[in-house]
């Protein structure tokens, strides 16, 4: 096995271990990045992301471009992270599309590419998760490997190159995945008709403990759903639950009794510039 692999994956999972997760738990990235006192900021630049490392090893620092979607933000944090760990020093990625052979792509920027993948989407997870529904890789639909991404916290795109990386779905298959996108699946669900943007799907079957989310971004949650909080709004019921829309950044609790679980939304302002530990606080102090 490729050594740069082995590294990256018990890296990958000394995080985990460090911060109390199994190797079947959504991570959320901003978190672990602030625990390690690795400084997160979001800013207006049209750029994927920037670690910052001093001679001193003090105030390492990552710059994430706020005009990116959050989905891709998580995986740009995760990816400098791997930079940060790996003791890689200072660095600005474009990030293109590693799986499609397109950009500059280095042992360094593979080795920290390899090591988001594992520590956002451990493959056991991801079998895991399939499994849970009774899914399977090869045959599930587009709609449901989006619900599948939803619970890392990742892209549809992400969830499916990564898959096929990994030899969890063939390459023919994911080729015919990738056919759509988060704004078609959108669309394609009957009888919503709402106007396009970001959104989540969380069935119940499993949720993160923790859901990050902007605010104009869709939620769709189980029809009996319970909400503490006024931070979103009810829309209408679909096919996947009720539709809520994220309208003000704050925290809150959402549940359901039936399914068991229960989650903490946090949501951000769309576009949100500063510190990531300040991003869902109703009035930024940042």
């Amino acid at each position: 096995m490729n050594p740069s692999f082995i590294a990256a994956a018990k890296k990958a999972e000394r995080i985990r271990i460090k911060f109390s997760y199994d190797s079947f738990q959504p991570v959320n990235v901003f978190d672990i990045c602030q625990s390690l006192d690795l400084t997160v900021r979001f800013i207006d630049i049209n750029m994927e992301g920037m670690y910052i490392s001093q001679s001193s090893g003090k105030h390492p620092t990552v710059l994430i471009s706020s005009k990116r979607p959050m989905a891709r933000r998580v995986y740009t944090c995760a990816h400098e992270l791997g930079h940060h760990v790996f003791g890689h020093g200072s660095r600005m990625d474009i990030l293109a599309d590693h799986t499609s052979g397109s950009g500059i792509y280095n042992n360094d920027e593979w080795l920290a590419d390899t090591f988001a993948g594992l520590l956002l989407m451990p493959i056991a997870s991801i079998i895991g998760e399939f499994n849970r529904r009774n899914w399977k890789p090869e045959t599930a639909s587009q709609m449901d490997y989006y619900i599948i991404s939803t619970f890392f916290g990742v892209g549809f795109q992400t969830l499916v190159s990564h898959c096929k990386i990994h030899r969890i779905v063939s390459e023919h298959r994911a080729a015919e995945l990738l056919k759509t996108s988060p704004a078609k699946l959108l669309a394609g669900i009957k009888g919503l008709r709402i106007l396009p943007a970001p959104f989540k799907v969380i069935d119940g079957i499993s949720a993160p403990s923790i859901i990050d989310l902007e605010t104009s971004n869709y939620i769709f949650l189980p029809e009996d759903v319970k909400v503490e909080g006024n931070h979103i709004q009810e829309l209408c019921s679909s096919s996947l639950g009720k539709v809520f829309m994220a309208k003000k950044p704050g925290v809150l609790r959402i549940s359901s009794d039936r399914l068991g679980f229960g989650s903490f939304l946090r949501i951000q302002n769309m576009g949100y510039i500063g510190l990531s530990e300040n991003r869902h606080l109703e009035n930024d102090i940042d």
